[in-house]
């Protein structure tokens, strides 16, 4: 049993990781882009 919460808790912890590595990336990706291809102009 605690092998199977210690497992659970991982899983959790690594999805939740997942999660917020994710949405940063979503919601940064088109000022990223914007940027990228500004600082590509100068």
């Amino acid at each position: 049993m605690k092998n199977l919460q210690i497992l659970t808790f991982l899983a959790i912890g690594l999805l939740i990781v997942m999660l917020l590595n994710i949405m940063p990336i979503a919601a940064n990706s088109e000022s990223n882009y914007s940027t990228s291809h500004t600082c590509d102009v100068q």
